[in-house]
């Protein structure tokens, strides 16, 4: 799992740089090692289906984004819970990749989950709280 980490990081620094070409493989190596190691239902693999969604997102293939959302989503709901706060960044993400798409009522939906999930998990004063109402902010 560490060398997964490692390509993780440096694919986050590459996406953070625009340089999706060369993020993309690293995210997809270190999914291959995270299935052989930890397998799929562990939080990072689906923090990796994430940050590879965003990357499909920016180059607008939006139903492979959401396909992976909901993928992280899922694997994150198998792993913690439905009411986890964690679970609740992935909710956001695929309210994001759903509202890329038109499917406002769908996001709407998700991202009032996340806050209540987040408000209930972590208390109204959160940062990850603040992150929620902003992106439900987003889809009024």
């Amino acid at each position: 799992p560490d060398i997964a980490t490692a390509l993780n990081n440096i694919a986050v620094s590459l996406k953070a740089q625009g340089k999706f070409n060369e993020a993309f493989p690293l995210f997809e190596r270190s999914l291959n090692i995270l299935e052989r190691t930890v397998g799929i239902d562990h939080r990072d693999f689906a923090v990796t289906l994430n940050n590879m969604a965003e990357i499909l997102k920016s180059q607008g293939k939006y139903d492979e984004a959401l396909s992976l959302s909901q993928r992280a989503l899922y694997v994150q709901q198998q792993g913690l819970g439905t009411d986890h706060p964690l679970v609740a960044v992935s909710l956001n993400n695929l309210a994001e990749k759903l509202l890329s798409q038109g499917k406002y009522d769908e996001a709407l939906s998700l991202s009032q989950r996340a806050l209540y999930v987040q408000q209930q998990g972590l208390g109204t004063d959160h940062p990850l709280v603040a992150v929620s109402l902003n992106n439900l902010a987003e889809k009024l």
